[in-house]
């Protein structure tokens, strides 16, 4: 179910945030094109670990010696309901499964997974065509997740994850 080439992709938060925009994805704004606050992230983990929050430009530079930071991606701070949906297959046959609630708390990160989401059919709809589309593009054999947010009745793509799901 490891496909290593599509875990390189989504294992780089800076390659996989183009991949986002080249392909039309919405996600968070990027740094410099975003407000305050703004979250930065380290380009090569995943989850909430190092995430950090920043209210305002003094202290981002408070806490970097250049911005962006080297090794982290800086951008838009995003909040609202989280959801997550596995897509398994291979180029040409991609499978989104079922979309799941994602609840999150600052010890956990994500503390439960919920199915069915509450997701409306509409926006469920989306968000397994924003799937199937990132897992053609990053030509995956196995099995990846991707994690939105619902914002302002947006989904936001944050992240992807060409691995077995934790």
């Amino acid at each position: 179910a490891f496909d290593p080439a599509a875990y390189a992709v989504s294992s780089s938060k800076s390659t996989s945030d183009a991949l986002f925009h080249r392909l039309g994805i919405p996600a968070p704004a990027p740094w410099p094109n975003c407000t305050f606050p703004v979250l930065a992230k380290p380009d090569g983990e995943s989850g909430s670990k190092d995430v950090e929050v920043f209210p305002d430009l003094a202290k981002l530079e408070e806490r970097f010696d250049s911005i962006p930071p080297p090794g982290r991606v800086p951008q838009e701070y995003v909040t609202g309901p989280s959801y997550s949906i596995e897509v398994v297959g291979s180029p040409g046959y991609h499978t989104p499964l079922q979309i799941t609630d994602l609840e999150m708390d600052s010890d956990y990160d994500c503390k439960r997974v919920l199915a069915p989401a509450t997701l409306s059919s509409d926006l469920s709809s989306l968000f397994e065509g924003f799937a199937a589309t990132l897992a053609e593009a990053v030509n995956l054999t196995g099995i990846m997740d991707v994690e939105t947010v619902l914002q302002d009745g947006r989904l936001l793509v944050l992240e992807i994850d060409a691995r077995f799901p934790s």
